[in-house]
């Protein structure tokens, strides 16, 4: 009988002290329903199985686990309540690891739903989701952590989703033109992890975006120095001030990157551009020669290139280039 009244306080515990992932397709999710029906038929079979004591309970427990449920985190109260309830150490570690396991894999699906401002609520549920995670200090207190690093594993884990939700929702912000949604995720992003280059890459873009160049800049130049390899953010800062005429400053980036990427067409481009502000003409024709023999219909590049050669008399090539340039263009549009 007591056996029995254990077996019904646990069931009713996982039944409801537990949310189970049933909305997420991602995840081979059984909802609350199908767990009581599962359960209710352990119980019926529960002398057969040789679940007639507390631990073979356990061993049967796990087993159920192991092969038919799919549990969500576990808050810290969850776990105390197992204790409490006479759980193993074992029942204990494998909801606490398959809930965890399934938190990340259903906050990476919504991550990957997420295309564009339709998606937005995906995002959204994902913070949600996040939120709720928590260090379980019942499980530190009781010796089920093996090390400080496994604790710290799972911090930087939540954080790392965290900051790519946010730096997500930003792009798909951004580029729906709600710009000041897009600053307030990147700010979100950067508060969380404050080491973060790709946030502050993408909220010098959104500045960029408003006009604001010296705020753009200063992001610009702290993505850099958190990361110095990436060869996009030396373009953006280098469009930057070639907007603003420093053309001097902007061939250093756009050289920066081609040392990065020596097949990155847009610096090439860039700088061609940023040499015929310096009335560097033959180093423009040079570079935009180089965009051509990257990207052979490149037709902004034939332009600028036969504007060169106009510059420095060579008009029938010129001809050439903006012919090239006419006929592009109508193929283009």
């Amino acid at each position: 009988m007591k056996v029995l009244f254990k077996l019904l306080i646990i069931s009713l515990f996982l039944a409801s002290g537990l949310e189970f992932f049933a909305q997420y397709n991602m995840v081979e999710a059984r909802s609350l329903d199908s767990f009581d029906t599962d359960f209710k038929e352990l119980k019926k079979g529960n002398t057969s199985q040789g679940c007639d004591t507390l631990q073979k309970l356990n061993d049967c427990l796990v087993t159920h686990i192991k092969t038919r449920t799919t549990y969500s985190f576990a808050s810290d109260a969850d776990i105390r309540k197992l204790i409490d309830l006479g759980a193993s150490a074992e029942l204990i570690q494998l909801i606490v690891k398959t809930g965890r396991d399934n938190l990340f894999s259903q906050v990476r699906g919504y991550i990957y739903h997420s295309d564009d401002i339709e998606d937005i609520e995906y995002l959204s549920r994902a913070k949600a989701v996040l939120e709720k995670a928590e260090i379980n200090e019942t499980l530190t207190q009781f010796g089920y952590y093996t090390s400080k690093r496994e604790r710290d594993e799972f911090l930087n884990s939540i954080r790392s989703l965290q900051e790519e939700v946010y730096i997500r929702s930003g792009r798909i912000y951004f580029n729906a033109g709600q710009t000041d949604l897009a600053m307030k995720e990147y700010n979100s992003g950067i508060r969380l992890n404050p080491n973060s280059a790709t946030a502050y890459y993408n909220r010098g873009n959104t500045y960029a975006d408003k006009k604001e160049f010296a705020q753009s800049i200063d992001d610009y130049n702290k993505a850099i120095e958190l990361n110095p390899t990436i060869a996009d953010i030396y373009v953006y800062r280098g469009n930057i001030y070639l907007r603003i005429k420093q053309f001097d400053l902007a061939i250093k980036d756009f050289t920066k990157a081609i040392v990065i990427n020596p097949n990155f067409v847009l610096a090439y481009y860039y700088r061609g551009l940023a040499y015929l502000g310096l009335k560097e003409n033959s180093k423009a024709i040079r570079d935009f020669t180089e965009v051509l023999s990257l990207e052979l219909d490149f037709a902004d590049a034939y332009y600028n290139r036969g504007h060169g050669y106009q510059l420095i008399g060579e008009k029938e090539k010129a001809n050439k280039d903006f012919e090239i340039y006419e006929r592009l263009s109508k193929n283009r549009f």
